[in-house]
């Protein structure tokens, strides 16, 4: 049973990856943006970060980045569909270029989510 943090503003998309997640075996904690992520991280233990790239405020990619300060080894998953002026192939490449170790694009199947998680955590 691992601990992830998961990062997304989308309330209805974050139920659903905590959903999937937790039918996993997982124990999953949310965070609706980026600073209350990086809130939750210092504060907390986590095996895995799932986090999306384009969030209002702090985004993905300030995340992934501040995350490698805070938690070198920390697994990290990026996830993004986009948006009109930043497509979601150039968002995860700039989340990959600062440190995420898996990237999926919006929408995926639940069985993706669930193969990156146990490719990262064994």
């Amino acid at each position: 049973m691992s601990k992830i943090l998961l990062a997304e503003d989308v309330d209805g998309a974050r139920v659903l990856y905590r959903t999937i997640l937790e039918a996993a075996g997982h124990v999953v904690t949310e965070a609706c943006d980026g600073c209350q992520c990086l809130d939750r991280l210092i504060s907390g233990a986590f095996d895995l970060l799932v986090t999306d790239v384009v969030m209002p405020g702090l985004d993905g990619v300030e995340v992934i980045k501040a995350a490698r300060n805070i938690r070198p080894g920390l697994p990290i998953i990026a996830i993004s569909g986009g948006e009109p002026d930043f497509p979601a192939a150039a968002a995860l490449n700039l989340s990959s270029m600062y440190g995420a170790d898996v990237a999926l694009f919006k929408p995926f199947k639940a069985e993706r989510l669930i193969e990156a998680v146990r490719s990262l955590l064994g």
